[in-house]
């Protein structure tokens, strides 16, 4: 991943850029998606394969309006010419409450069809619940993205571990004592709550909202395209889940999301790590088209190497680890397993075209 900073300093007059917390923010990706995947696995062996699947759902279609209400704006703040100004970062600060406020509605408001949708009337007072998580989140202060702009990962990377690792405890507990889905709604809402607030603390500028007509039309033609492409990435990305859920059921859906989650948390650490390395170092060659084409090129041929390899070891890897991790009730054969591999490795691709 280094090799890209040379190919933009070799291109420019400028220094290249120095990163600050660049290794602790791949650590801290790591610490995540390990965090992520055992707060599974502990569901799985205290909750079972049903439990397991109604609390995939509920992951699930919080997924659904997060995806399609994605403005971006984070990004933006990193990317736009004047995502550093503070009107800028109030704007989409504001649009973040915003977000948030309409997800929370958005999971009230379609709590009872979803239920009915799936034939269990438990899941309409789970996604009430889950509205919390998205509702807290619109409040997180984003001076740690902003930070990312002049390469210091350091803010996001504190936030990640402390939110991931707290909330995987606020899982482990409810579900050890209530055995029932409802645990991963406590464990998403504890991660958002010190998520938001280590966002707060670690700081620098004062927290503020406000609308901005000199941003407002930049940010609403950068956020229109990435809301569509929202419904298509869930389509992309999602969609094998809620076909399993409706027609093999949620025990069906738990088995298909324990297997899937194995390679799905390993490529989503690579797939953060990379995005955020790579999109301060395409955005800074933004008037370089030379420059932009050789880092979209090495961001390439990693990705492909990267997706090969992956697919390769969860083929023969994740059998064994499936019995380890969740137990024989969640087994599937080898050729079915492979097959998940290829999905999500494929899926791994969309880093590429994406961040470039």
């Amino acid at each position: 991943m280094h090799s890209a900073d040379a190919l933009v300093s070799t291109s420019s007059t400028s220094a290249p850029p120095v990163r600050r917390g660049a290794r602790a923010y791949l650590i801290a990706s790591g610490v995540a998606q390990v965090c992520a995947l055992a707060r599974y696995a502990l569901m799985a062996r205290m909750l079972g394969p049903e439990q397991l699947g109604l609390a995939a759902t509920l992951v699930l279609i919080a997924a659904f309006f997060d995806l399609i209400s994605d403005t971006g704006g984070d990004r933006f703040l990193i990317q736009d010419r004047e995502g550093d100004e503070p009107s800028a970062q109030r704007l989409v600060q504001l649009v973040m409450v915003s977000r948030g406020v309409a997800i929370a509605a958005g999971l009230a408001v379609f709590a009872w069809p979803v239920a009915l949708f799936y034939k269990t009337p438990a899941l309409a007072g789970g996604l009430v619940g889950l509205a919390l998580a998205p509702l807290i989140t619109g409040f997180m202060h984003l001076d740690m993205r902003r930070a990312q702009r002049h390469n210091d990962f350091r803010p996001e990377s504190l936030a990640m571990v402390l939110s991931e690792t707290l909330g995987l405890v606020a899982t482990a507990v409810p579900a050890f004592y209530l055995h029932n889905f409802t645990a991963v709604i406590y464990g998403l809402v504890v991660r958002a709550l010190v998520l938001v607030l280590v966002s707060h603390i670690t700081a620098t500028r004062p927290y503020a909202l406000g609308f901005s007509r000199e941003h407002a039309p930049r940010l609403t033609r950068f956020a229109a395209p990435l809301m569509f492409n929202g419904l298509i990435l869930f389509l992309g990305g999602q969609g094998d889940r809620v076909l399993v859920g409706k027609s093999a059921g949620l025990k069906g859906l738990g088995h298909y999301s324990a297997v899937l989650l194995l390679i799905y948390y390993p490529s989503a650490m690579i797939q953060r790590y990379a995005h955020a390395i790579y999109l301060p170092l395409i955005a800074a060659a933004h008037d370089d088209q030379p420059a932009r084409d050789r880092v979209s090129r090495v961001l390439g041929g990693q990705t492909l190497l990267l997706a090969l390899l992956m697919s390769a070891g969860f083929a023969l890897v994740a059998p064994p680890m499936i019995v380890v991790l969740y137990g024989r009730a969640f087994s599937l054969n080898a050729p079915l397993v492979a097959l998940i591999g290829i999905l999500q490795s494929s899926r791994f691709l969309t880093l590429w075209p994406t961040t470039v």
